[in-house]
């Protein structure tokens, strides 16, 4: 399987970095990201949990960006939870994992939303863990509120560690500390007061011996430290912010494994495609329908495309539509990497 693997992360890599929307970052995040990993990106991601997971294991997957904070903090965008909930839903099918995402408290019952639409039961983390042992089919998730407040964060990770012992953490679109310890859009503003912090799980997951992943798009997100010194002289505002802090936008929390992609969600469904082929589970890769029905449960529960800034089944600036393509790409890749004719 190694060969195929091989070929299929490669072609998922170059599907989920095609810069369709114009963004003109994802060429300069890619290249730094794979030569530090050695090998396709997803593929490696997907290989990590493949290893480390086992059934019955939770596993954290961070996301929600709160979006134009300085209008409202009610608004959050759709780059992020739908690609959580996917990646959810691929961890639990493949490997029996429990997944449980962790949002801003204020888009709790959005996430919860997301996590039906991508075809999960929405329950109670210990609900969820209890549905995994089920003698008949039940695919649960949950979804915690994550603090704010970074004092009220370091706590929470005490306990979640405690009580939960995940297996892995999964931070997708999920602003990062610079030095500074400030988090900031990819324009260099600062939003730090209104983001759940995942900085201090992220570091207590690493020194625990969990695996840890992240997944961005734009050079400010959680995993980046691990190409941190590129961000700073290629990325703008990577060195130098526009908020007074001059931190730059470039985070400093380093993880196992980063996956760079032109939209967030996509490397997420990547690293889910891989996993369906490591598991030999290709139904746990999601098609085309259940995106579109994910991406509509993220506007049905007002979620904002962060580029448009219209309400919408659309993630930075592209259309349900394309996203469906891309999804359903990925699951023609995992079906015909099983075939014999290589």
């Amino acid at each position: 399987m190694g060969e195929r693997a091989d070929a299929l992360g490669e072609s998922v890599d170059r599907l989920v970095t095609a810069d369709l929307a114009f963004r003109g970052v994802v060429h300069l995040l890619y290249p730094p990201a794979r030569t530090r990993q050695g090998r396709p990106l997803a593929l490696a991601a997907a290989d990590l949990l493949h290893r480390r997971v086992r059934r019955g294991d939770v596993v954290l997957l961070a996301t929600g960006w709160p979006d134009r904070p300085w209008v409202s903090e009610a608004i959050f965008e759709t780059d992020g939870p739908p690609g959580a909930a996917g990646l959810g839903r691929g961890l639990n099918l493949a490997l029996g994992a429990v997944p449980v995402l962790l949002v801003e408290e204020g888009m709790a019952r959005a996430a919860e939303r997301v996590l039906r639409g991508a075809g999960l039961v929405a329950l109670a983390p210990d609900e969820a863990r209890k549905a995994a042992k089920s003698d008949h089919p039940i695919h649960a998730g949950a979804v915690i509120s994550w603090p704010s407040d970074l004092a009220e964060a370091r706590e929470a990770t005490t306990r979640v560690m405690e009580d939960l012992h995940p297996a892995a953490v999964i931070a997708i679109e999920k602003g990062g500390m610079n030095a500074r310890g400030r988090i900031h859009t990819r324009k260099g503003y600062d939003v730090t007061a209104p983001i759940a912090k995942i900085d201090p799980l992220m570091e207590a997951a690493r020194e625990a011996g969990a695996a840890t992943i992240g997944v961005g798009d734009g050079g400010n997100e959680i995993g980046m430290g691990n190409i941190r010194e590129a961000i700073r002289t290629t990325i703008p505002f990577g060195e130098t912010c526009a908020c007074p802090c001059q931190g730059g936008i470039a985070p400093i929390t380093e993880v196992d494994v980063l996956v760079v992609a032109a939209v967030s969600n996509w490397g997420a469904y990547g690293v889910e495609a891989c996993l369906a082929h490591r598991a030999e589970a290709p139904d746990a890769m999601h098609d085309g329908t259940l995106e579109g029905l994910a991406l509509q449960a993220a506007a049905d529960a007002g979620l904002m495309d962060g580029i448009t800034g219209h309400v919408e089944p659309s993630a930075d600036g592209l259309r349900s539509n394309a996203h469906e393509a891309i999804v359903s790409m990925l699951r023609s890749l995992v079906l015909h990497a099983r075939r014999e004719v290589w």
